[in-house]
């Protein structure tokens, strides 16, 4: 009994994922985007959408520069706020943005209060959580 739990356990992890999604952008107007990665060749933008009943937050890989190959979204969330709650992009000790999204309470402070933060992987294509007492979040533009 157990052998056949395990296949079955094995099988179902060796599936491939199914293939990705990108959310439909339709009605949501674009609340702030910014460039990550190295510079001069920036391969990806984050970008932060509100649409109705919910923000999302969107990686984009950048294809190339003609003008018809635009970004592609390989990853996006839906990140919840609460009462007094911002979503930021975060800037670094140098000002650039790093592909960090972060909740926070307190937004107009020099130094935000963050709750939550998720950072763009762009050999994954994807954000991973991350935890805001490691990070560096100079203000940037906040979304509510």
């Amino acid at each position: 009994m157990s052998l056949i739990i395990i296949a079955i356990a094995v099988f179902i992890a060796l599936q491939p994922p199914p293939p990705y999604e990108p959310p439909d952008f339709a009605g949501c107007s674009l609340a702030h985007g910014f460039v990550i990665g190295e510079a001069p060749l920036f391969p990806g933008t984050v970008e932060i959408w509100k649409c109705e009943g919910e923000t999302i937050v969107a990686l984009n890989q950048i294809q190339g520069l003609a003008p018809n190959s635009g970004p592609v979204t390989r990853s996006h969330f839906s990140p919840e706020t609460g009462p007094g709650e911002q979503l930021m992009g975060c800037r670094g000790h140098d000002e650039n943005y790093d592909g960090t999204v972060a909740v926070t309470a307190n937004a107009g402070g020099a130094k935000p209060q963050l709750r939550r933060a998720w950072k763009a992987d762009i050999e994954k294509w994807e954000f991973v959580r991350t935890p805001p007492a490691n990070l560096v979040c100079n203000r940037g533009l906040t979304v509510k």
